[in-house]
């Protein structure tokens, strides 16, 4: 009865925000690569439903994709080799629902995975907006959720026994922020001042919060420059920044993948010319090197990942052949969403393995109990060296709950040749493609 009436709540609050303006979004109109069927199990073999949530279309359409990729090996590869253990050989199905990157469309697909499909546990949300979305719906319905990328600490900032996070977010990298921070400044010298070019979304806007108490706390100085998210035109901006070269010494962007991709290009066509250091987001995205073309050469990212970094795993052979398989099917590398996802689908597989019934409040337990280390699938592909949910302060003082606080470090990396090259670690940089600096001026590539 308590689930049915979860349930019920749900759906009364979904249906009262598509009152309001939701855009509905039909299962059958939705791209092919959310929604391919599974392949069939013989009836006598249980199965156990996961549901994905992830954009396919819209601004940040090349996430979703990506995740599908290496969800289904994964799984292809877990029934293959005999299921879940701990329920009887069970078979999983992952269920795949396109949240266009919008919140809205996130809260009508939860319905249909949850209500109509009826899974027992969800993974995904990608974006910082849908992830803040989706906690609260989570918590009504009593389904446990996987949160993969999705850095701002919204959804995470109440205690939600149904929303874990097994990547990094914003407040836990504070400190590696600092430690940024530092080596800019000693890199570009005097001014220690930046250009903070953040986009109106949730993403954007906990990014310039953040990057303000860094600032603070290392004595930079950090100027914003705000843009709407999806403008065609950032002349304005770009003028902006041209009349600061000299006042401030680099660019700090946090956008996402379209804004960067028409940012860089726009910067690029009007030659002007300034370190480029982002933090991720749409600069790690995809085909944001395909897209900008030379006007991605010499922009600096930090991630939690690289594919540069494949050679440091615990299972060099099994790491390349992901991220092979991985450029194969995309044309780009293995990135940092890649990461996210590799890392989330084993996370909830080893939570899956240890539970006593195909039940949402037994996943929740089990995930709960989790404590990753060593060499787990889960730990393949990043540079966290653990996976525990717990509650507190995190680098910054800022108190969340269920968040991996041991994904902590970040990689440094520039784009050289048409793709990223790792500078720090010193110990795991690419030794064929040294730090250039002071980059060329654009007019001089």
């Amino acid at each position: 009865m308590k689930r049915i009436i979860a349930l019920l709540l749900t759906l009364v609050m979904v249906l009262g925000l598509c009152a309001c303006g939701a855009k509905e979004t039909p299962v059958e109109e939705k791209p092919s690569q959310g929604t391919e069927a599974p392949a069939e199990t013989p009836a006598d073999v249980p199965v156990v439903k996961v549901g994905a949530l992830y954009p396919f279309s819209g601004g940040s359409a090349t996430a979703g994709p990506e995740a599908q990729f290496l969800i289904d090996m994964v799984v292809d590869k877990v029934n293959a080799e005999g299921g879940l253990d701990a329920l009887g050989g069970a078979k999983l199905e992952v269920i795949y629902g396109d949240t266009q990157a919008d919140g809205q469309v996130a809260l009508t697909e939860f319905e249909r995975l949850v209500n109509v499909e009826g899974v027992t546990s969800l993974l995904g949300g990608y974006n910082t907006a849908v992830a803040n979305t989706l906690s609260q719906y989570v918590a009504a319905a009593q389904v446990p959720m996987l949160m993969t990328s999705a850095a701002g600490n919204d959804a995470y900032s109440v205690e939600n026994r149904y929303v874990y996070h097994a990547n990094s977010c914003s407040a836990n990298d504070y400190a590696t922020q600092v430690a940024m921070n530092e080596y800019w400044a000693e890199l570009c010298g005097s001014p220690r001042t930046s250009l903070v070019v953040y986009d109106s979304a949730d993403y954007g806007a906990q990014a310039w919060e953040d990057k303000q108490k860094a600032a603070e706390a290392t004595g930079n100085t950090v100027v914003g420059v705000p843009v709407v998210s999806g403008a065609a035109d950032y002349s304005a901006e770009i003028a902006k920044i041209a009349e600061n070269v000299g006042v401030a010494a680099y660019i700090e962007p946090t956008l996402i993948m379209d804004d960067a991709i028409r940012f860089m290009k726009q910067m690029h066509e009007k030659g002007v010319s300034m370190p480029v250091f982002a933090s991720g987001g749409g600069y790690l995205q995809g085909d944001f090197i395909q897209q900008c073309g030379d006007a991605a050469e010499y922009v600096f990212s930090t991630a939690w990942y690289f594919a540069d970094l494949a050679n440091a795993s615990y299972d060099p052979e099994w790491a390349l052949e992901i991220c092979d398989a991985f450029e194969a099917e995309f044309g780009y590398p293995f990135n940092e969403n890649a990461s996210c996802v590799w890392t989330g689908i084993w996370a909830l597989i080893d939570a899956l393995e240890r539970t006593t019934a195909d039940d949402p409040d037994a996943i929740v337990e089990a995930l709960e109990a989790t404590d990753i280390k060593g060499e787990h699938p889960a730990l393949l592909l990043t540079l966290a060296d653990h996976i525990k949910y717990e509650d507190g302060p995190m680098s910054d003082g800022t108190v969340l709950y269920n968040t991996n606080r041991y994904e902590n470090s970040v990689a440094w990396a520039y784009i050289k040749d048409g793709a990223y090259r790792v500078v720090l670690p010193e110990a795991q940089a690419n030794k064929n493609y040294p730090l250039e600096w002071p980059i060329p001026a654009v007019a001089d590539r």
